[in-house]
């Protein structure tokens, strides 16, 4: 029997977040690694990582960039104005 495909996608919104998004990405990825072993054989998960960029004024936006050039799995937004955590991943989750 095949196993079933499913996405896993952690979505978040940033604002002025340049030293931690690395890291957060980093970190997604090995949760998604430990689940993919867990469920091995039953279940295949593949990975999205969406982040909503809240017009940071620091280099997140770069970071995100960079992010997408080397993980063709992360998907990054960016706002003009800053929207708030939860109007930001709601609007993440509608673009993905």
């Amino acid at each position: 029997m095949t196993p079933e495909i499913h996405t896993l996608a952690f979505v978040s919104s940033a604002f002025n977040e340049a030293e931690n998004l690395a890291e957060l990405h980093r970190r997604c990825r090995e949760a998604h690694a430990e689940l993919q072993r867990e469920f091995a054989g039953r279940l295949t998960l593949e990975f999205r990582f969406v982040v909503a960029d809240n017009g940071s004024v620091d280099d997140s936006h770069t970071v995100l960039e960079e992010l997408c050039r080397r993980d063709p799995e992360v998907v990054a937004l960016a706002n003009r104005r800053n929207y708030g955590p939860e109007a930001s991943v709601v609007n993440a989750l509608k673009q993905v």
